[in-house]
């Protein structure tokens, strides 16, 4: 198998999707998240919940030496799921290039799971990859140890908008003259 860290494409596709992330999906947040910024793509999962998608191509631009590309099967019951669960957008779909088709999504290692990587970005390339007959992608895989840096979590609001300070972890406050 091709040693895909090393190939000069790899590392251009990841640069595309950073560039591309927000033509396909727009996030949509309903309360205020920790580890965000604004502008950032997150993923939701009702089980393992908020990933912040273009944090998690920050770091592997950063350092792509240090993350690992594989192929995955997609089958019919990827496929349902999708459908099912993610909201995808079929013009996104429709339009998409076959260069954009080739580049590799992310995906998380879940080591305690009987499905250990959980697709967070790539969901539409997984649809349009399985209506042309391909049964495989390329995905970058965000090892466990890392998954944490990553991960968003709600604030809890106090009011309609806004959180109490208490509320929001790690920041600096002044102190009171």
């Amino acid at each position: 198998m091709k040693n895909y860290r090393k190939d000069p494409n790899v590392r251009a596709a990841l640069n595309q999707v950073r560039a591309d992330a927000h033509a396909f999906r727009k996030p949509k947040i309903y309360a205020p998240l920790t580890n965000f910024q604004q502008g950032d793509e997150v993923f939701e999962n009702a089980n393992y919940g908020i990933f912040n998608v273009s944090k998690a191509t920050r770091m592997i631009m950063s350092r792509p030496k240090n993350y690992d590309v594989v192929k995955i099967p997609i089958d019919g019951g990827t496929i349902s799921y999708i459908k099912t669960f993610i909201e995808t957008d079929q013009k996104a779909i429709d339009s998409m290039t076959v260069r954009r088709m080739g580049e590799p999504g992310l995906a998380v290692w879940l080591s305690n799971d009987s499905q250990p990587l959980l697709l967070i970005d790539g969901h539409h390339r997984a649809l349009k990859l399985w209506d042309n007959g391909i049964k495989e992608m390329l995905v970058v895989v965000i090892p466990t140890r890392i998954i944490e840096r990553i991960r968003c979590q709600r604030i809890k609001v106090r009011g309609p908008t806004q959180p109490s300070p208490s509320d929001i972890p790690n920041i600096s406050r002044a102190p009171r003259t």
